[in-house]
């Protein structure tokens, strides 16, 4: 067992703490903090981000206090009576405030490790951690219901409903900002695709969600075509899959389409299809006729990508544009 310090020399997050997490390998991924100690026996001590020296260590309440008591924020949590509620959530804030932080760099630079609410014994897939609504912590999407009820940034009066549903929107607006799809489409289309391996290529490939939003922007006012657009993406996205079993170089439907792939994607398409060369019957007709009629309409969504980057280049070069 190897402790994080060893293994760490990232510049920007600074590890104070040798027992934040324990590994098995170089880090060189994106895992979530868990509770064992470096030598294996009970619980290691929980490190939290500090928000304004951006370093992660144990006591965030004194380091605050003793080094940061002329922030604005820190001033008027330490004015607060001590052990009252308001100064519990002010404290709950400040620290969601540092670890999302952390949490966002880590993710941006693809490497390091996420600060969860609540650490499990065993490391686990950061998939499954959603944030909360309220205080904007990593919790497991299964017990949000029961974090809830303690939470300590839940307003009074304020009932808890569908809290996956609504952790999942606030990740669908952080991701439409960044990656300037259209909002309405992410909340009514993307968030609610089944969460397995083929909805994940779907929310993922930044080509089959060009299809879906454009699809969404000719038909999206009617609510019975979000599962129509919902099952294009996932049969797109299952030829995806396929192409990447039978070619390892292809990671995106990009590079599925390609010319020189042309005669291969066909292939597959029938592998998938369930073409029987003898009788010459598809298990699956319908599949062929939709992913044909997906295919056609693929070519358009780059002809629009490219007319949104040539305006976006007019508009930097000329302003009054």
């Amino acid at each position: 067992m190897v402790s994080l310090k060893e293994q760490t020399t990232d510049g920007d997050i600074v590890y104070e703490s040798d027992k934040l997490c324990v590994i098995n390998e170089p880090l060189n991924k994106v895992i979530v903090a868990t509770s064992g100690s470096a030598n294996g026996k009970g619980r290691s001590q929980k490190a939290q981000c500090y928000i304004y020296c951006e370093k992660l260590d144990y006591k965030l309440h004194r380091h605050l206090e003793q080094q940061h008591s002329n922030e604005i924020e820190v001033a008027k949590i330490l004015n607060m009576p001590k052990r009252s509620k308001e100064r519990r959530q002010a404290w709950a804030a400040i620290t969601a405030k540092g670890n999302n932080l952390h949490i966002t760099k880590v993710k941006e630079k693809g490497v390091g490790i996420l600060i969860p609410k609540y650490r499990q014994s065993k490391e686990q897939d950061r998939k499954k951690y959603l944030s909360c609504e309220f205080c904007r912590m990593l919790i497991i999407s299964t017990d949000l219901y029961k974090h809830h009820r303690s939470c300590v940034s839940k307003p009074d009066r304020v009932k808890s409903d569908a809290p996956v549903k609504k952790s999942k929107l606030l990740e669908a607006c952080a991701s439409t900002e960044k990656a300037g799809i259209n909002e309405q489409f992410y909340k009514k289309v993307v968030v609610n695709i089944r969460e397995d391996k083929i909805g994940s290529y779907a929310k993922s490939d930044s080509l089959i969600l060009q299809f879906g939003e454009r699809r969404f922007e000719k038909t999206g006012k009617s609510e019975n075509s979000y599962s129509h657009i919902s099952c294009r993406k996932r049969e797109l996205a299952r030829l995806t899959i396929a192409m990447k079993n039978n070619y390892p170089h292809i990671d995106n439907l990009t590079k599925c389409i390609q010319p020189i792939m042309w005669s291969r994607l066909l292939e597959t398409i029938k592998n998938v299809a369930g073409f029987e060369a003898r009788t010459c019957f598809y298990a699956s007709p319908s599949y062929v006729e939709k992913i044909r009629s997906s295919l056609k309409k693929l070519p358009k969504c780059f002809a629009q990508k490219h007319q949104r980057w040539k305006m976006g280049s007019r508009k930097r070069e000329c302003p009054y544009l």
